[in-house]
This record gives structure tokens, C-alpha cells and sequence, in this order.
């Protein structure tokens, strides 16, 4: 391909699927160079918009759609067949080879928790510009911390940190907030305030939704209640600030099952399930 034309080259390069731009960069430098610029970047995504409408057709004939997931400890395009149910994989983002225990996606980015014997770290991928960010903590990073990625009015990519919860290992209540800015690449305390009596599941991640994050929450003193709601709450990117609680018909037990989803990147969908053969299938109108 060296004798072709850049525009020819950019033509063919762009018809290659984003996990394979890694191994394209490290060829050489010129085609490093190429897909790095602007023009293929915006052919690419064009060739990309394009396969999502097919994609889109597929999916109306329950036929093929892709999905990001963690496979043996890996972040990994897979392509998931529902007509005639298999799994294929596509190839994986790489993440300098560590191994990742959680992946967190908003607007093409990926926020990575690694799985270590001591500790975690935090990296955010750009799979398009093949671009690999590790982020230091402020301080230190604590077992049972909780993370969002979203962006404020201005598109500017945010990471929120927070813990509210004992952490054996030091003996005492950890409860920290801080934002880190991926644009100014610096950590600050977040002020939620004095309503933050609330407590999420560690083992649940939020929802990313129009730059901002929702989690399935409930006040800490009602675990054992089954008279007061759960409720969903919201990290704004923009203000900085948890919003309002949105209250759910349902207040979860042990072995019940809550999943937030989005409906075309435009709705919130709650998916509750109780032991007691109790259904909930709630769309949130109201999102902002």
C-alpha cells in the first residue's frame, strides 16, 4: 500500500473495526500518522455510522448486535447473535495488558478498574485515537470505591470517585467525593453536602445517560424496612452535585435483581425482579 494515494489508503484503513487500529498504529509511522488525523477519524466514524444503521436493521430482525464486555479479565467486542444465540468474539481494547475487574463506558470512552492483589488503578481508554490515560489517585484509592465517567455542558470528560462506607483495613468510615478532569488532568473535592445519607451497591455500576450517571440507591437505615421505597440518584457533571432522588415503587431485599438500562440513548429503564415473584418494568420519562 505504500504507492497509494493518502486519501486511497485512509479509504482503506477506515473500513477496519476500532479494536484493530492498535495493531494498525504500530505497523509504521506513516500509517500511525494517517489514523490519528482528523479526515480519518471522521471517515472512520462515517464507516462506523454507516455499519450501526445495518446494525440497527439486524437488530430489528433479532439478528446480530455488539456488545463491550470483560472476558477473562479483558475488555472485549463481542458480537452476540439473538436469532441463533452464540457469542463470537470481534478482539479486544487493549489496556497494556493489565487485568480489569470492572469497565465503565460513556460517549467511546472506557474507564477501566484494574484487579491487583493490593490495590486498584484507574485507566481510561480511547479506543478510536488508540490513546491509554493513567489516572493517580489524589490520595489512595480505597477497596470499596465507587466510579462514574460522564462530561458537563462543554463535552469536557469527568471522573467521579466516591466511597461512603467502613473500610476494615483502616478501622474506621471512609467517605470521600472528588472529580477528576481528564482536560485539566487534576483531582478536586466535591461538596455534596449534608444529603448523602444514601448508600449504593458496590457490586452494581451507574448508568451513563446524557453525560451524567444514575445509580439504584437507598437510604442506609432502611435495609431492613420493607415499608420505605428505593429511589434512583443522579451525579450531574455539569453542576458538580447529586440531584434529586427519583423515587422507585419497590424497596429491594436479598436475592432481588435491579438493572438500569438506556432505551435508544434517550430513556432510563429500571428491570426489577423480587424473590417474590414481584416484576417491575419502569421507564423513566423525565430525564433531561
Amino acid at each position: 500500500m505504500s504507492d497509494l494515494p493518502r486519501e486511497m489508503e485512509e479509504e482503506v484503513l477506515s473500513k477496519l473495526p476500532v479494536t484493530s487500529l492498535g495493531e494498525v498504529r504500530s505497523t509504521c509511522k506513516k500509517w500511525n500518522s494517517i489514523t490519528k488525523g482528523h479526515s480519518f477519524l471522521k471517515r472512520h466514524m462515517g464507516e462506523s455510522a454507516e455499519g450501526a444503521s445495518k446494525k440497527k436493521q439486524k437488530q430489528r430482525k433479532g439478528i446480530e448486535i455488539k456488545v463491550v464486555m470483560l472476558l477473562e479479565k479483558r475488555v472485549s467486542l463481542m458480537s452476540v447473535n439473538l436469532l441463533y444465540p452464540s457469542i463470537e468474539p470481534i478482539g479486544n481494547i487493549n489496556a497494556d495488558g493489565v487485568d480489569i475487574s470492572k469497565i465503565i463506558h460513556c460517549d467511546g470512552l472506557f474507564l477501566c478498574i484494574t484487579e491487583e492483589e493490593n490495590s486498584s488503578r484507574v485507566v481510561v481508554l480511547n479506543p478510536y485515537l488508540g490513546q491509554t490515560r493513567w489516572i493517580e489517585p489524589r490520595t489512595s484509592y480505597h477497596r470499596f470505591d465507587s466510579y462514574a465517567l460522564g462530561y458537563d455542558n462543554k463535552k469536557k470528560h469527568k471522573v467521579l470517585r466516591f466511597v461512603n462506607d467502613y473500610d476494615p483495613r483502616v478501622k474506621h468510615r471512609v467517605c470521600e467525593f472528588e472529580i477528576y478532569s481528564l482536560d485539566s488532568n487534576s483531582w478536586k473535592v466535591v461538596d455534596v453536602g449534608p444529603d448523602h445519607d444514601w448508600t449504593t451497591s458496590f457490586i452494581l455500576r451507574g448508568l451513563s445517560l446524557k453525560g451524567n450517571t444514575y445509580w439504584y440507591a437507598r437510604d442506609k437505615l432502611a435495609s431492613s424496612r420493607i415499608d420505605v421505597a428505593d429511589f434512583l440518584i443522579c451525579f450531574d457533571f455539569e453542576t458538580e452535585r447529586f440531584g434529586p432522588r427519583l423515587p422507585l415503587p419497590f424497596h429491594g431485599l436479598v436475592g432481588d435483581t435491579v438493572t438500569l438500562s438506556s432505551v435508544r440513548e434517550e430513556q432510563l429503564a429500571v428491570l426489577f425482579q423480587g424473590n417474590r415473584d414481584q416484576i417491575y418494568n419502569l421507564m423513566i420519562e423525565s430525564i433531561p
